[in-house]
């Protein structure tokens, strides 16, 4: 932080003030409640992006919830991004090729 405060000229006491203030996010392993709002939001992102109608079948998406994310949401964004430009119908065997049998 001291170097921060050197190379932007930020106050001291402002660096103390927001230093105090610590926010913690649990790795999405651990909120598995936040996955099926996220796996939408990607798939809606790559619809968007590709302009077709991106789908995910029902194995494929029990597939991704039950995966345990070490790399957090990127990692999701990464998977289900590679799924859609392999095919824009997402199954378990386009999952498996990309992230493999981890379950």
């Amino acid at each position: 932080m001291k170097n921060l405060s050197d190379l932007t000229k930020i106050r001291n006491d402002f660096l103390q003030r927001i230093s105090s203030h610590k926010l913690t996010v649990p790795p999405l392993r651990e909120r598995k409640n936040d996955l099926r709002i996220l796996i939408q939001m990607f798939i809606d992102k790559y619809s968007r992006e590709t302009k077709g109608i991106c789908e995910i079948d029902s194995v494929a998406y029990n597939y991704l919830l039950e995966y345990d994310y070490h790399g957090n949401i990127r990692e999701l964004d990464k998977i289900i991004c590679s799924a859609i430009y392999l095919d824009s119908n997402i199954t378990k065997d386009s999952l498996t090729k990309i992230i493999g049998t981890k379950i």
